[in-house]
């Protein structure tokens, strides 16, 4: 399996390093050309790399080589050293995901879409007393969500978990930077997004420049279904003109953002980490204007949308067009036709009942399909 294969190249790698005397912390601290003369006549010379890649199972030892930047390898600055040295990793989990990948999968309940244009680090923060089975049993049916970050927080994050603000941890108080939206009177909670995209907002991430493009840090979490509250979109002072418009079209402004109050709540599975060329500034400007127009298009269209499913047995996201097409029932077609006109590109209906069974339901506006 592909795990297995990961874990056999983990060894590997790891015998090599040793063979060298590079171990992870010195890593981080060789010259690029260096480290490349040895991946290029060690490495590649005695690894099956070129299979691990075409199977998408890249080492992160020798995939930061390629595409991260040679800051990110600093131990003190945190990401390198962590993803190297913490006896949490999981690089069995590490994934890259292509900027024109689109699924989105059932995790609780709630939608897991892809991070198409990330790449994502595993990490496994089960407690001393769990075992990896027990950790995996416990947030099987957990929500994926995300918490944007500045990169130096990883670290500290990673080994002690995600806390809430004023909170102390290992001694040290945990800071408030980014205001107390739906806050109680006596705590600040955790702030959480099913969205990576709002996650990596500039006001949380503060991406870091690096050559010519911009580094955004943003941790994966699994969240316990039922533990948080929801609100929409707070960025809107100088971060987003008009709340109503969705941020990530593929949730709606009122989704946007989850307080979770227990830390126990919440357990960080990812680092995932992206790069792009473009001012942050600017990066969030060309969104807002793109969804804004989508927006302002369909409030034009006359009348009342009526959504067709089409309940064919057959599975898949191509369906015959023969159909047989039936109505939704009036409670999914307003939560479509409102997810329609206030401009996302899909919607996700969750595991519904219908006349040939319970079917998972994710609408593509875009591509005009339903996935079952």
């Amino acid at each position: 399996c592909q795990h297995s294969k990961r874990k056999d190249l983990t060894k590997q790698v790891a015998e090599e390093l040793k063979k060298e005397k590079i171990d992870g912390r010195k890593i981080s601290n060789i010259e690029p050309g260096e480290w490349k003369f040895f991946v290029k006549n060690k490495l590649l010379k005695v690894l099956p790399l070129t299979e691990v890649k075409e199977n998408r199972l890249i080492h992160p030892e020798v995939q930061n080589l390629f595409d991260i930047p040679d800051k990110l390898k600093d131990c003190k600055l945190g990401i390198w050293f962590t993803a190297l040295e913490t006896l949490s990793r999981t690089p069995q989990y590490d994934q890259l995901y292509n900027a024109d990948e689109k699924w989105c999968l059932n995790r609780g309940g709630r939608p897991y879409f892809c991070p198409g244009g990330w790449r994502r680090y595993g990490f496994n923060s089960k407690k001393p007393e769990e075992t990896d089975e027990q950790f995996e049993e416990l947030i099987k049916n957990w929500h994926v969500a995300y918490h944007g970050t500045i990169k130096v927080n990883v670290d500290s994050i990673i080994a002690s978990g995600l806390a809430r603000p004023g909170s102390q941890v290992n001694g040290v108080e945990i800071k408030n930077t980014n205001g107390r939206a739906g806050a109680t009177k006596d705590k600040i909670p955790i702030y959480l997004s099913p969205s990576i995209e709002y996650s990596a907002h500039p006001l949380y991430t503060k991406p870091t420049k690096f050559g010519n493009d911009y580094i955004y840090c943003v941790l994966q979490v699994r969240v316990r279904p039922g533990s948080f509250r929801q609100q929409q979109n707070t960025i809107w002072k100088g971060g987003w003109k008009d709340q109503k418009v969705p941020y990530d079209s593929r949730f709606g402004p009122h989704e946007l953002e989850w307080l979770v109050d227990n830390p126990e709540d919440v357990r960080v599975t990812g680092l995932m980490v992206k790069k792009e060329s473009k001012l942050p500034e600017v990066a969030v400007n060309e969104r807002f204007e793109k969804n804004n127009a989508v927006k302002l298009e369909r409030e034009k269209l006359p009348g009342k949308g009526i959504w067709y499913w089409n309940c064919s047995p057959s599975g898949g996201p191509v369906l015959s067009p023969k159909g047989p097409w039936k109505p939704y029932t009036p409670e999914n077609n307003k939560t479509l036709e409102t997810a329609f006109r206030r401009g996302q590109t899909a919607c996700f209906l969750g595991d519904i009942s219908t006349d040939i069974g319970n079917q998972l339901y994710y609408i593509s506006f875009t591509d005009n399909v339903q996935y079952r």
